[in-house]
């Protein structure tokens, strides 16, 4: 029988307190149906605007003038909106999937809050320490034509890039192209207690099939049959409707009261503000990341880098990425220089590389008239103008794709810095900043290091920050207990190796700290509740009493495999061995730091 992680969400979680509100779902989201029958054409007047057939429209609607196509259709004057009918999860039928995705069918014009409460709040998603956005190519885009090397490492590096910081992934959820191989990539590495939100954003109509997600009581779980060959959906692309990607564990469904029609330019506009607030409210920061991609991609882009978002693109994988690749490369770098001092680079495309740029173009984005192309190398030639929050990522190039995109993590965060102050002096080195030790400086190196920690990448960290400032004791200790409760040894030893001292750092406050962030999950905590009167008020003498009976050999940690993952080291190696440090150890303070190194 097949097995599914119910993702923390019922039917009982959209249930309210007070505000005399029944259903939390239907009475906060709204869907829209057309409500004015006007034909396409003459020689079709069995199919409205909307892109239903006249048998599709209820009776309700208004059909003055079925028999005029002269008339004009638009969703704000030609629908009626009512209580959301598609929601609850999706059981994918035909495919192996373990999790049941959760759903929910609104209006294109959702307020943002309201669908980041739902995220945050109703659907309990855990509170993300980046956003990665996944956008590029879908109907057109052919991934045999990438090779097989450079997919396995998109694919690995996205991943290792969500896992390690707790990401949350956003795609357009369909199941062809970028999406698709986004799916693909963090199923390969799933486990039920590393379960990586991908959440998909796309429009309700273009949906293949979306009327087996359809039921006014919501759907618990719906169950989606589609037709499914070689991992793409089996009808043609070009119908208006694609298949959702069943590796996916939220998709969001934008109404505008049509089907078979994308609305691309309002659902990526949506996409886009929906993960600027999740970025505000959470504090988190926002990296996009291109594959491939048609004029669509295109368009996002420069949308991205002009709102100040740091975009990666992936070099060689094909069309619009190779387009904007290639004109970065041939670019010259323009410096620009405020009071005698350098503080912005820019790249500019010269006379002879605009030819060879306009090529690419055409062969990324075959059948175009020369005006449209003309209008599309403007659109790059502003793309590559942000040098500050663009980064090109090449599979030729010694660095896998996530320390590209931490690196273009920082280098947005110094950008952002220098446009809140000018005074920056920078070393002859270009873009990598020299900065004084002022409290703004600080703040930012601080930030810096922060991301580094969660992602684990000291050499990211030797070489932007550490170089640069040197962290007082209060700062080192913050900033130790951050690498502990990550579980990251190399930043232990570095922060130790830089004057952290882990006998002032294990004060009792600290210690309950790192105790109450014990998952609950490990052998360590089931031992803690065993000799704890209240499980719920683990007290710091319990734990050590707990950790003086490990020392003694009263408890023994268990040796099978699955507690030396990421996720069961905490209490074991990381926790219970810096106990041991701090109470059989306090009076040797020589060894007390060395001692800790092994344990980790």
């Amino acid at each position: 029988m097949q097995q599914h992680h119910h993702l923390k969400w019922s039917l009982m979680d959209q249930k309210v307190a007070g505000a005399n509100s029944k259903y939390y779902i239907t009475e906060t989201f709204e869907r829209l149906e057309c409500a004015k029958f006007v034909p396409v054409a003459t020689n079709a007047l069995d199919r409205c605007k909307c892109g239903r057939l006249t048998k599709e429209h209820d009776s309700t609607t208004d059909w003055a003038d079925s028999g005029n196509p002269e008339v004009e259709w638009s969703a704000d004057t030609c629908t009626k909106s009512y209580p959301t009918n598609a929601y609850g999860e999706i059981n994918f039928m035909g495919v192996e999937n373990d999790i049941l995705p959760l759903y929910l069918r609104c209006r294109i014009d959702t307020k943002t809050e309201l669908l980041t409460d739902l995220l945050m709040k109703k659907w309990c998603l855990p509170q993300p320490n980046l956003i990665i956005s996944v956008f590029g190519g879908h109907n057109k885009f052919q991934l045999d034509l990438i090779s097989a090397g450079l997919v396995e490492q998109i694919k690995s590096g996205i991943v290792k890039a969500a896992q390690s910081t707790d990401a949350w992934l956003f795609t357009s959820g369909f199941n062809k192209g970028v999406s698709n191989l986004v799916g693909d990539a963090v199923a390969s590495k799933r486990s039920f207690i590393n379960v990586t939100p991908v959440i998909g954003i796309c429009s309700w109509g273009a949906v293949e099939d979306n009327p087996q997600l359809v039921h006014h009581l919501g759907l618990f779980p719906a169950h989606y049959y589609f037709n499914y060959v070689d991992g793409v959906s089996s009808k043609d692309g070009d119908t208006g409707s694609m298949a959702l990607e069943h590796e996916h564990t939220h998709f969001l469904l934008l109404d505008k009261g049509t089907q078979n029609n994308f609305h691309e330019e309002e659902v990526r506009r949506c996409r886009i503000q929906l993960q600027q607030l999740v970025t505000a409210k959470t504090g988190t920061q926002l990296i996009s990341i291109l594959i491939e991609g048609g004029r669509g991609s295109l368009q996002e882009t420069q949308m991205r880098l002009n709102a100040g978002l740091p975009v990666v693109v992936i070099g060689d994988s094909g069309r619009i990425s190779d387009v904007i690749s290639l004109a970065y490369k041939l670019s010259d770098v323009q410096e620009i220089a405020d009071r005698g001092k350098v503080t912005k680079v820019r790249r500019i495309v010269t006379e002879e590389s605009r030819c060879k740029v306009m090529d690419k173009l055409a062969v990324a984005l075959p059948g175009e008239s020369q005006q449209d192309y003309e209008n599309y190398l403007a659109m790059v030639e502003d793309i590559i103008r942000c040098d500050d929050t663009i980064t090109i990522w090449y599979p030729s190039k010694d660095e896998d794709l996530d320390k590209t995109i931490l690196r273009g993590l920082i280098k947005n965060i110094q950008s952002q810095s220098q446009q809140d102050d000018n005074d920056i002096e920078y070393s002859a080195a270009g873009d990598e900043s020299s900065l004084h030790e002022r409290s703004e400086d600080r703040c930012l190196l601080r930030k810096q290091l922060e991301l580094a920690i969660r992602w684990d990448r000291l050499d990211i960290a030797n070489e932007y920050i550490f170089s640069n400032i040197k962290f007082t004791e209060s700062e080192l200790n913050e900033l130790l207990c951050l690498a502990m409760k990550h579980r990251r040894t190399s930043f232990v030893k570095a922060m130790i190796a830089r004057g952290a001292k882990i006998k002032s750092f294990l004060t009792e406050e600290r210690l309950q700290k790192l105790l109450d962030d014990i998952p609950k999950n490990t052998y360590l905590y089931n031992l803690l509740t065993k000799e704890c009167s209240d499980p719920k008020n683990i007290t710091y003498r319990t734990f050590k009493k707990v950790v003086e009976m490990i020392s003694e050999g009263v408890y023994k940690c268990p040796r099978r495999n699955v507690y030396n993952q990421r996720r069961y080291r905490t209490p074991e190696t990381s926790v219970v061995d810096k106990m041991k440090v701090s109470f059989s150890k306090k009076e040797k303070s020589t060894d007390c730091d060395s001692a800790l190194i092994p344990l980790l």
